[in-house]
Parts: C-alpha cells; structure tokens; sequence
C-alpha cells in the first residue's frame, strides 16, 4: 500500500494555500517564505525543491501544489512573464518519474470570452486578458513536462475564490471588499455592472476538492497525463443578488459607487461553469454564500479588532 505523499505548497502564505495548509497539518513539507519580489528567488526556489525532494520517499512518492503568484486581471506583461519563469525552474529541478503537480489556473481568464454556456472542461479556452492567456501559458508548460518526466498534473481552474485570508490591500475578491466595507465604512467601487454574474467557492471547499483531486490523481491518472478541473460551487450569483445577501447577513447596506476602467473589456459579463470531470467530487463540500460571507467578516472583524488587519495578507 502506498504512503501518504508529502505534499509541498508553493504560495502557501496565499487565500487557497493557506486554507490547505490548515488541512494538511503535518503532512506538508514545512517550506521557507519565499520573497518572489528578489532577485535570487530562482536560486532559493530551486534550494527549497532540492530539500523537498530529500524528505519524500521513494514509496510514497511527491506532491507539489502550485498555489502561487499574485496576478489579477490588470497584472502588468513583465510580472506575469516572471511568474511564467519561476514555475519553469520549479520544474525543471523536481525531476522525472513519481509525483503529482497540481497547478492552480484561473476559470475565469482561461474562458473569460466564452459564451457557450456552461462552460466545462471541454468548452475552448478563450481568454481576453493578459493574465487569461498567461495562465494558458502556463497551463500548457505543465502539461509538456508532465508527457516529458512522466508526472502527472492536474491542472486546477477556480471560480471565484474567497474567504478568510484574502489579501484585502489587493484589487479584487468582492466578497472581501464588501465585507471590509462594512468595518471601514467605506464605499465598494464597481467596474462592471450589478447584473454581471459570477461563481464564487469558499476557499475551504475549494481546498477539500483540490486535495481530493491531488489524491485522484495519484489513483487514477496513468504516468505522463495531465487532466483539467474546474473547481467551483456549480452555481452563478449576480452582483446585485450578492449586495443583497451581504446586506442581509452584516446588516448594513454596501455603499457602491458606480466606476469606469480601462480594464473593463478584459471582464465577462456572465460565467457559469459545470464541472463534468470527477463530478463526484463537487459534492464534497458546498459551503452558502450568506454561510461564506458570514465567516469572511468574523475574521476581518477579528483582525480589525486587534489591531492587525495585515494578519490577512498572504503572500
């Protein structure tokens, strides 16, 4: 019988690593911070992967789980092309033959243009951002290498992440803003408009799935594949019907004011996804957007109450 991995979190001061992190508890490999700013981070990067893959047996084999990378919609050329470059040293140090890859994608850049709604794993990626086709990019590397070292690799496309730990100083996570928006009393500015519809994961579902994916991976796929999922709750929710459920649950109206941005044309008005590949596992863990919200704000207002609001800035 095989050994439980040791799994490894690339970006796991982010919203979805930490949230694995909490869940794997003494089965991730205990990694250094890794300042992505610096310019010797591909020498530390490649320093920590050597170390990793000292601590994995040969039995249980290894699991990476790419959470990193801080670009949004709007993320300038250079900073995503860096991005690009350190997950291609990651890869070329983890080596041939007995581990899995997880990267984490984004749903909404890779089908941002897609109208064939809903859009699966087999609907075409048409992405209309920088930060879409980058993922794309990025997507495509993985998938190379897994054929090359006979890894496996799940890529893994999220909805809508949200939920506690959410970088609040960074320009998206709407649910974060509203919520922040009721502590600051302060006003949420919208660039699109109130019936744009999206699908929003609380991030400790979305963490449940993505290592109940790693684990298939693992069981399933056979050496060399690489295999896409959609990662969601299966369900859209307008803007409009998200102000409306925040008002309820915090008990204050969100003062919105009505903006415009150059970025606006990189935004689809309505996604809706339904995943069809190991569709078993989007029953794992379906956490209501009032329950989300709910949970999201406790721990601003935690924060905020001591003093410390950058306790929820990953990294």
């Amino acid at each position: 019988m095989r050994s439980a991995p040791v799994h490894w979190i690339i970006g796991h001061g982010g919203l979805l690593g930490q949230s694995i992190a909490r869940r794997l508890g003494t089965r991730a490999f205990n990694s250094i911070k890794i300042d992505w700013r610096q310019d010797d981070t591909p020498d530390v990067l490649r320093a920590e992967c050597e170390r990793f893959l000292g601590t994995t047996r040969a039995e249980s084999g290894w699991a990476v789980l790419w959470c990193a990378g801080a670009g949004i919609i709007g993320t300038e050329q250079a900073a995503l092309d860096r991005e690009t470059e350190l997950l291609s040293v990651l890869l070329d140090t983890l080596g041939d033959g007995r581990g899995v890859l997880f990267l984490s994608s984004s749903a909404g850049g890779v089908y941002g243009g897609s109208r064939d709604l809903p859009i699966t794993e087999f609907t075409e990626p048409q992405p209309i951002s920088p930060y879409g086709y980058n993922k794309l990019v990025q997507e495509s590397l993985v998938g190379s290498w897994a054929q090359r070292t006979g890894n496996r690799v799940v890529v893994g496309r999220f909805t809508n992440l949200y939920g506690p730990g959410q970088n609040p100083d960074k320009p998206q996570g709407l649910i974060t803003q509203i919520c922040l928006s009721t502590i600051y009393r302060r006003p949420v500015s919208l660039y699109v408009s109130s019936d744009t519809l999206r699908d929003y994961v609380f991030v400790d579902d979305a963490s449940i799935k993505t290592l109940d994916v790693v684990r298939r991976a693992f069981d399933e796929l056979p050496a060399g594949a690489c295999s896409t999922k959609i990662i969601g709750s299966g369900s859209s929710v307008s803007i409009g019907s998200l102000l409306g459920e925040a008002r309820r649950v915090l008990g204050c109206r969100t003062t919105v004011i009505l903006a415009t941005s150059s970025l606006s044309n990189q935004q689809a008005r309505t996604l809706a996804f339904k995943s069809v590949v190991w569709p078993e596992i989007d029953a794992l863990a379906s956490t209501p957007i009032p329950v989300g919200i709910d949970r999201t704000a406790r721990a601003l207002r935690a924060s905020f109450a001591a003093g410390s609001p950058g306790l929820l800035v990953g990294s």
